[in-house]
């Protein structure tokens, strides 16, 4: 029995051996691309950004050149009164405390349910920031994909947010980009909103990814400085990875990543995201600069961040987290960019962190540091207190010029005796960054680059088909060979299957031979059929639908999307094409040919019908998963109306099954005929 076993899977593979080379290849290739390689630095790698080629500051125990600014995310007012509640806790309390120099909110700052935009979200919105006297001068925003639901264009009537954001007198010359500048004493920070979200951008799930435009990346390129200032942030709600790149600049043709290595650039801050696990805090890789995507506000989260001296960092927080520790120096070695003036740090001579309370009055007996598990003693704050509660200890940086990473520790200590409070992370004086560690759910979601896979594997497997369709049957057969070619070549193969003395190679090459035997069991008739649905599940529209409460119908094709006059492009339709075309045309495709072996009654003597009808349940079982998960999605958005009109992939799906079914039907009557005749003859 286990001899039969091995046989038969071994049969199995080889018969899908291109299917199986190509998910080694994916399952193996995909963690691999993931893994972070970083440099190793010693001091004498480090150099200095352009413009900090004179360097004299030192960090040591003063405010002079410190600033902070908090970051809010997916604050979704209107999904609930509670995150009404938690904005306005944050604007009354946190805000109060923290007393950051300014802030910003990449994006779904209302929740657009019913996937549709509702004025009363954005009313609320202004209203709570005049509530509490927010500046607009110092509150800047960005849209995200919640704040576009049921939009079809830039000048929609129902596109709030440029009515009610505080920034826009500024959007009103370039509604997708603008640029506002910090200036401090000790110099000026540019921050460059970025808006990535696509019109039509009709509900759940097409706004997932973003994209950009020629007249977007003109715009960053136009305002973005890389001389007269000290530093540059990039604001979105996509993170990098969620957005399609398809243009390049007017004039000097760049493409989005060309633009992010302006020397200047140093982090690329966005939202989207919001979730506890899969946050992203990382070097990207392909631009050298800091991508972080914040938690939500809507779950009572946010991000503070420290510009000190030049050096970026900061730290995830929550409402309802007291006392916050945002270490300035050393800075956390997860998120060291080249772009940073990093040798401050080897030049240090205090250990730096911002210590948030939550009342006026202190509560804290010590703040002891640990580095490398051995107290270096203790942090004081500095008498003359600034707005900033920064707490120092003096250190020697040059003990910790080594390769290796160090890691160092804070440990307060509370005057009424409770728990401590703890916090680490790694770092190097030397310009070393540390690794992130591998979560393959967060890494799967989150750091795969989408747009970047979402052709290949769609052509992969549509390319598939058609070579099963065309190369391996009727035009090989109708103008190469003959029939007597054909029974030749037929009767040597089941030769070959039946002496089962063959290497891996000749394993290799009977595959080829088999799948070209298979497709040409096919009848001219059901071969014209699944040529013809083939080329129609691309070029017939996918879905069509109403979309901005039935003011337009939204078209959906693999390649564009229309509806209202404009036109965009989807990451997802590929990725639906994908599952569409593994998971229901290939397994059908294979079910349809395995019916007509099987009704034929001719096959070498391993595909056996036993076997045969193990494939074909096989292939039932993914069929069926593809069709509930295609169902599932077009029910989530298109309604019954819909399904009549999306000619693509609903009926072709629905055809391949009536097919199938048929020769299904077929083989159960020759099954219960075949059977008669036994019982007959016994």
């Amino acid at each position: 029995m286990k001899k039969f076993n091995l046989r038969f899977f071994h049969h199995f593979l080889r018969d899908y051996f291109l299917v199986t080379i190509f998910l080694i290849v994916l399952l193996v290739g995909w963690p691999l691309s993931l893994i972070e390689w970083p440099e190793k630095y010693g001091k004498d790698d480090l150099e200095l950004p352009k413009g900090y080629e004179s360097d004299k500051y030192v960090m040591d125990n003063t405010t002079d050149r410190l600033l902070t600014f908090v970051q809010l995310s997916d604050t979704h007012l209107g999904f609930s009164k509670a995150t009404e509640h938690k904005f306005e806790r944050y604007l009354s309390k946190d805000r109060l405390l923290i007393k950051p120099n300014f802030h910003v909110l990449t994006g779904d700052i209302t929740d657009g349910y019913n996937r549709t935009q509702h004025e009363s979200d954005w009313v609320l919105y202004q209203q709570i920031l005049e509530k509490y006297n927010i500046s607009k001068d110092l509150w800047f925003d960005v849209q995200g994909n919640h704040d576009i639901y049921g939009i079809l264009n830039q000048e929609d009537e129902d596109n709030y947010y440029y009515q009610y954001t505080p920034n826009n007198d500024t959007l009103k010359d370039f509604p997708r980009a603008y640029k506002f500048s910090y200036k401090a004493p000790f110099g000026t920070y540019d921050f460059l909103s970025l808006n990535f979200v696509h019109f039509p951008n009709p509900e759940y799930p097409y706004g997932l990814f973003g994209t950009d435009s020629v007249d977007l990346l003109d715009r960053f390129e136009e305002i973005t400085d890389s001389k007269n200032v000290n530093q540059t942030f990039i604001l979105s709600h996509y993170p990098i990875r969620h957005n399609l790149y398809s243009h390049k600049t007017s004039n000097s043709k760049k493409n989005m990543f060309d633009l992010l290595q302006e020397e200047r650039i140093i982090a690329y801050l966005s939202g989207h995201i919001h979730s506890y696990e899969n946050y992203l805090q990382k070097l990207d890789s392909k631009t050298n600069i800091i991508q972080a995507s914040a938690l939500a506000l809507k779950w009572k989260d946010y991000r503070i961040v420290s510009i000190d001296n030049d050096i970026i960092n900061f730290i995830e927080t929550n409402l309802y987290e007291w006392p916050k520790i945002l270490p300035t120096n050393p800075k956390n070695a997860l998120f060291i960019s080249k772009h940073e003036p990093l040798e401050r740090i080897r030049k240090s001579t205090h250990i730096r962190a911002l210590i948030y309370e939550k009342s006026g009055d202190s509560t804290i007996k010590s703040v002891l540091v640990k580095i490398d598990d051995k107290s270096v003693g203790y942090m004081t704050r500095p008498i003359n207190k600034s707005a900033q509660p920064l707490w120092v200890m003096p250190w020697n940086a040059q003990d910790y010029e080594g390769d290796d990473l160090h890691n160092i520790k804070y440990i307060i200590n509370f005057n009424d005796g409770s728990k401590p409070k703890e916090q680490q992370h790694n770092f190097s004086v030397v310009g070393q960054q540390e690794s992130i560690k591998f979560q393959w759910r967060r890494d799967f979601k989150y750091r795969t680059n989408w747009n970047a896979l979402r052709k290949p594997v769609f052509w992969i497997g549509f390319g598939f088909i058609l070579i099963r369709l065309f190369l391996f049957s009727k035009i090989l057969i109708s103008f190469i060979f003959s029939k007597t070619f054909i029974s030749k070549f037929q009767n040597t193969l089941f030769d070959t299957l039946d002496s089962d003395h063959y290497n891996l190679f000749q394993s290799i090459i009977l595959h080829f031979k088999i799948t070209f035997w298979r497709h040409v069991q096919l009848s001219n008739l059901y071969w014209f059929y699944l040529c013809a649905l083939a080329i129609f599940s691309i070029a017939l529209p996918s879905m069509i639908f109403k979309v901005a409460n039935n003011r337009a119908w939204l078209i959906v094709w693999l390649f564009r999307a229309c509806a209202g006059g404009n036109c965009t492009e989807y990451t997802l339709t590929y990725f639906y094409a994908s599952v569409f075309t593994y998971f229901v045309f290939l397994p059908a495709l294979e079910l349809i040919v395995d019916l007509e072996i099987i009704n034929k009654e001719e096959s070498p003597d391993y595909m056996t019908e036993r076997y045969l009808i193990f494939r074909s349940l096989a292939h039932i079982i993914v069929f069926l998963f593809g069709s509930v998960f295609i169902v599932h999605v077009y029910s989530d958005n298109i309604g019954p109306t819909g399904y009549l009109l999306s000619i693509g992939q609903v009926y072709v799906g629905l055809l391949l099954l009536i097919i199938a079914g048929y020769l299904l039907i077929k083989w159960v009557k020759n099954f219960i005929k075949k059977t008669q005749q036994i019982e007959i003859t016994v």
